[in-house]
């Protein structure tokens, strides 16, 4: 309350507080004046928006002790650390990455064989399948059988232990799916995983360069000379993009008329 001592000797409670209180202080102050009991208690001055520990006992029948330490600070940091964790819990949730995270188990020898799952988000269920109940407090090994055994676990061990984060792409056998994968450590022997699902995109990826593939094939061993030119506006032909294997055997062999084709492109 921001008052000296000189100031409050001789003084009543009511005189000290009264422009701050709203009724409840003073109200406990003479519970424990009239009862003996002491009282403890977190009380907010509501002007001044400042917290106190209180502490009230009766040291005789007529004397009253009360202890008063202003704690604004540290409350203040408890709701700001709340409203941030908030923030966190939407923002891990909300997430379009999965997100896990892990403490390293260790043997007698200290020696890692093991990890735990401490948090998964919801991102985490719709890449592998697998529910948050069916995560938390399990052990990698009961999640994913064989994982102890892997390089994977050797990354992360490495991780959990040394602080050094690292990136990479893996495929979980058991998941049948293929991550891209940022694994790094919040905390000494723990470790957290952000990772995308790329199996679909990869599949994509492979059925295009098959269609590629099979089109090469088709264009070359064409019995047709084939030219793709790149169109200019207005109709004009432009740079030729591809010649196939039959057009270049023409120009050096074939004197006379041949088969050809033509074929525009943006």
């Amino acid at each position: 309350m921001r008052r000296k001592a000189e100031d409050a000797l001789g003084k009543s409670v009511s005189d000290l507080i009264d422009w701050e209180e709203d009724g409840s202080l003073l109200a406990r102050l003479f519970k424990v004046a009239q009862t003996g009991e002491a009282m403890q208690f977190i009380y907010h001055a509501p002007v001044s928006a400042r917290h106190f520990a209180v502490s009230a006992y009766r040291s005789t029948p007529k004397q009253l002790v009360i202890d008063l330490k202003d704690i604004s600070a540290a409350i203040n940091a408890e709701e700001a650390l709340a409203k941030s964790e908030i923030k966190y819990r939407q923002l891990f949730e909300l997430s379009i990455n999965g997100f896990a995270l892990h403490e390293m188990v260790f043997d007698k020898e200290g020696k890692p064989f093991d990890f735990r799952f401490l948090d998964v988000n919801s991102a985490f269920e719709e890449h592998t399948g697998i529910k948050r109940e069916n995560v938390i407090g399990k052990l990698g090994s009961e999640v994913l059988p064989g994982i102890e055994k892997t390089d994977l676990f050797e990354i992360y061990s490495n991780v959990a232990i040394t602080g050094k984060a690292q990136r990479f792409e893996t495929f979980y056998e058991s998941l049948n799916r293929h991550f891209l994968i940022l694994a790094f450590s919040p905390e000494i022997n723990h470790f957290a995983t952000i990772f995308m699902d790329f199996t679909e995109r990869l599949q994509a990826n492979k059925i295009l360069e098959e269609s590629e593939l099979n089109f090469r094939t088709l264009f070359n061993s064409n019995a047709a000379g084939l030219l793709f030119i790149r169109m200019i506006r207005g109709g004009s032909p432009g740079r030729i993009k591809q010649r196939n294997t039959f057009w270049a055997f023409l120009l050096k062999n074939y004197k006379g008329s041949a088969p050809l084709m033509i074929v525009g492109g943006p």
